[in-house]
């Protein structure tokens, strides 16, 4: 059996994960592509034969919903690099959650925000989600000589615009700072049915990926 370490963006993708797993194979990151390579690369040191990206992703083909959960067969960093994560372990996620399904996903070094953003991307790309870690996850795992999967739940569709509180919602750490996103509301409050919008996206995406937790933690520790 490997040992599987998780990687999440998020504190509250991390909860999802915490009742089923040894809680040193597991790491929130917090924000951004460097955070992410340095706790895959904590987690390859301390034995981990396995590198799990769990968390959100943003839609950015037509066709994948909010609160849908994708499995990433092929991640595209921004470079143009391709990665490939480990096929048996993905396909047999496919087959035991209902309704996911593989799919090419697109990393990026920032937040995708607007519809036109997220459509160049997807041309670009021929991805249909984005996310900020799973590529230098990829990345470390290829390096190191071991395996990546990737369970993402969608956050937001190809369609939605980002507002600028929602950019502002959580800090380096990964952590909610609801201060932030009262400041960007007292500067641009037409945006608060939009972040209302997308809480509800989020709530849909965090439960599935609750739902789904228990499955990926065994099928990664099973490998």
């Amino acid at each position: 059996m490997a040992r599987a370490g998780f990687i999440t963006g998020l504190v509250s993708e991390a909860d999802c994960l915490i009742p089923f797993i040894d809680p040193s194979n597991l790491r929130a990151a917090g924000i951004g592509p460097a955070a992410a390579e340095r706790c895959a690369r904590e987690l390859i040191a301390q034995g981990c034969e396995l590198l799990v990206s769990f968390g959100l992703a943003g839609g950015v083909a037509a066709g994948v919903i909010p609160g849908s959960i994708i499995i990433v067969e092929t991640v595209v960093a921004p470079d143009g690099q391709t990665f490939v994560a480990h096929k048996e372990l993905t396909d047999a996620l496919i087959r035991s959650i209902p309704g996911a399904r593989g799919v090419r996903l697109a990393g990026s070094s920032t937040i995708v925000a607007s519809p036109s953003d997220k459509a160049l991307l997807q041309q670009r790309t021929g991805a249909s989600a984005v996310d900020m870690e799973t590529h230098h996850i990829a990345r470390c795992a290829r390096d190191a000589g071991l395996d990546f999967v990737a369970v993402r739940a969608i956050a937001d569709p190809h369609d939605a615009r980002l507002p600028d509180a929602a950019l502002h919602a959580v800090d380096e750490t990964g952590v909610p700072v609801i201060k932030r996103v009262i400041g960007q509301l007292a500067r641009r409050p037409w945006d608060l049915f939009a972040l209302l919008r997308l809480a509800s996206y989020a709530r849909a995406a965090h439960a599935s990926l609750r739902r789904v937790a228990p499955v990926v933690v065994g099928a990664a520790n099973r490998l």
